[in-house]
């Protein structure tokens, strides 16, 4: 499965580390506040709450570059002293927030559960309480949401210990055949099959739970990705041409780079993450363009001008942008090749090979590798 889907369960860090206010969230959680009460406050705006949620959230995000980085036991010892408490000042704000109107009520139960959900990461005693406590809600999908987050939270911990790994994929199991149709099940498998499996058998087998003993809405659609995954991880091992045209209206065609190094990247200006992608790619176009780098990026955004804002206000990018104006959103291309995630990166060795699918993580190392003659 592809990175863009991981750890969806932590909604309040990973709305967070986008950079986003999900306000308006309908809420599935119980109100169940932090274990210590709140300070007393006078009532702010809704605004001045989400404010300082978002300021958190930076600080967070300085402590976490990546939601991958949880998942390493050692990081989370070196930032734990200094992340555990800006994430329990959002309990604090969730609070707060069930006093500032309609979309304050529906985001904070939402708000508690995700930031228990990464607090359970880290071994807090407290978040595992609460926890708990919702995993025994009458409430179907509450205590089910409790239930993943707390069975993720010993994933993680285990730290890729085999024996453990296939203890809580037993579990999960019987709960998959006891509630074929849980969401949030099928969340957690592809969270466990992609955190650090302890072998590619154990992957496989989180997965296979997902698709033949769920059938919800959300195991459909793993399973939907599953197959473009492994349509898209095909083109490795053989050539790839890229054809289109530009956002300005040139046509393009990767033929051109006939003896390059390509990255066919794939991108939405529109989100934060691309944006820093592509500042990223720029570094690397600086330091090997000379030695036979080109870049190529498919835009699936939804507007020209968002595209077009994004480059005049980011110099140097100056690569290739493809732009389907008659089919704006998903591109065309990205839909030809199975690309359902816009953090995917392709990467075209000199004869014009597919070597990688799934390039962007190891992308430097990579091309240190190319150019290392």
């Amino acid at each position: 499965m592809r990175k863009g889907l991981f750890i969806i369960m932590l909604c309040g860090l990973t709305a967070g580390l986008a950079g986003e206010v999900p306000v308006g969230w309908a809420s599935d959680s119980p109100t169940t506040g932090p274990a210590t009460p709140a300070p007393s406050l006078e009532r702010r705006s809704l605004d001045a709450i989400f404010e300082e949620y978002q300021q958190i959230n930076a600080e967070v995000r300085s402590l976490v570059r990546s939601p991958e980085e949880l998942l390493d036991s050692r990081r989370r010892d070196e930032i734990a002293d200094r992340a555990i408490p800006k994430l329990k000042q959002l309990l604090f704000l969730a609070d707060e927030l069930e006093t500032a109107g309609d979309a304050g009520r529906q985001f904070a139960p939402d708000l508690r559960s995700g930031v228990d959900a990464v607090l359970v990461l880290f071994n807090d005693e407290e978040a595992i309480a609460r926890l708990e406590a919702r995993a025994n809600d009458p409430d179907r999908a509450v205590a089910s949401r409790a239930t993943c987050a707390l069975l993720y939270g010993q994933w993680v911990r285990a730290d890729g210990d085999l024996l453990l790994q296939n203890s809580l994929l037993s579990h999960v199991e019987s709960l998959a055949i006891k509630s074929p149709e849980d969401d949030h099940l099928a969340v957690l498998v592809l969270q466990m099959g992609e955190s650090a499996p302890a072998t590619p058998q154990v992957r496989e087998r989180a997965l296979a739970i997902a698709t033949t003993k769920l059938k919800g809405e959300m195991a459909q659609q793993i399973k939907q990705q599953m197959e473009s995954d492994l349509k898209l991880a095909s083109l490795e091992g053989k050539p790839l041409t890229i054809t289109g045209t530009t956002h300005t209206g040139e046509p393009f065609s990767s033929d051109a780079w006939k003896g390059k190094v390509v990255i066919v990247d794939f991108a939405v200006a529109a989100w934060p993450p691309s944006r820093q992608h592509s500042e990223r790619l720029a570094e690397l176009y600086t330091t090997y363009h000379g030695k036979g780098l080109e870049i190529v990026t498919i835009s699936c955004d939804e507007s020209v001008e968002d595209l077009a804002k994004f480059l005049s206000d980011t110099p140097k990018v100056v690569w290739p942008h493809l732009f389907d104006v008659g089919a704006p959103g998903w591109h065309p291309v990205a839909k030809e090749l199975s690309v359902t995630d816009p953090s995917t990166a392709i990467l075209i060795n000199r004869d014009g090979i597919v070597i990688s699918t799934d390039a962007r993580d190891g992308l430097r190392e990579h091309l240190a590798e190319l150019f290392r003659d």
